[in-house]
């Protein structure tokens, strides 16, 4: 009896979905499909501003959020680091996956890690056994 398996893979990454393209293409199995997120529709592309605020570091990023929340009571914002306990204020664990926001202004605040957090992040990899040299 034949079987009707098929892997899935759901990825938000160009060069994952690549490789995974690239390694079905060499095994004995149905090719996959590929859902391209980035295809014209009225959904996609979207307008998004940017804005580069000094203060996204990690000794300022309090200030930054005090600021935004003070302008705007529309705003979540998104951003690790912050010390704030105010519910507006997520970081990105806790907004994967939440609803409810459509009405609500976002603010995502990117910062760079420090290179020892990064050393940290590798170390914590290395124990749980991931592949982190990418």
């Amino acid at each position: 009896m034949g079987s009707a398996k098929r892997l899935t893979f759901l990825t938000t990454e160009a060069l994952v979905t690549n490789v995974l393209i690239q390694a079905y293409e060499k095994l004995p199995i149905r090719n996959p499909i590929v859902l391209d997120l980035y295809a014209p529709s009225d959904l996609f592309p979207i307008e998004v501003p940017l804005a580069i605020d000094r203060k996204a570091t990690k000794q300022k990023i309090t200030t930054l959020v005090d600021e935004i929340l003070a302008a705007n009571p529309d705003a979540v914002i998104i951003a690790n680091g912050s010390d704030l306990t105010d519910a507006r204020v997520l970081n990105y664990q806790l907004a994967k996956g939440l609803n409810g926001l459509g009405e609500k202004d976002i603010f995502i605040i990117v910062n760079m890690p420090l290179p020892r957090s990064l050393r940290r992040v590798k170390r914590h990899r290395a124990m749980v056994g991931a592949s982190g040299d990418h």
